[in-house]
């Protein structure tokens, strides 16, 4: 789970927002004056949909699942 947050902590760096971790473990994250504070690292897919939901709203750019380009699951049939 640890690398899931550090790839999603650098895409948000990558996209101008502040991140951090407090020494507790919390993540930060800021953009235009919004800051969110992530009790630690997901654990559950309720706290991952929280997260991603949360960070969305402040304009980070995820796809949402199925918008997954160069995704080809399912082409072979036959």
């Amino acid at each position: 789970m640890t690398d899931w947050m550090n790839k999603v902590a650098d895409e948000a760096r990558r996209q101008g927002f502040g991140v951090g971790q407090t020494p507790k473990g919390n993540w930060r994250f800021s953009k235009g004056g919004d800051t969110w504070t992530a009790p630690g690292t997901p654990t559950t897919p309720a706290e991952w949909l929280v997260l991603i939901g949360t960070l969305r709203e402040m304009g980070l750019d995820i796809p949402s699942q199925g918008d997954d380009q160069g995704d080809d699951q399912g082409d072979d049939q036959g």
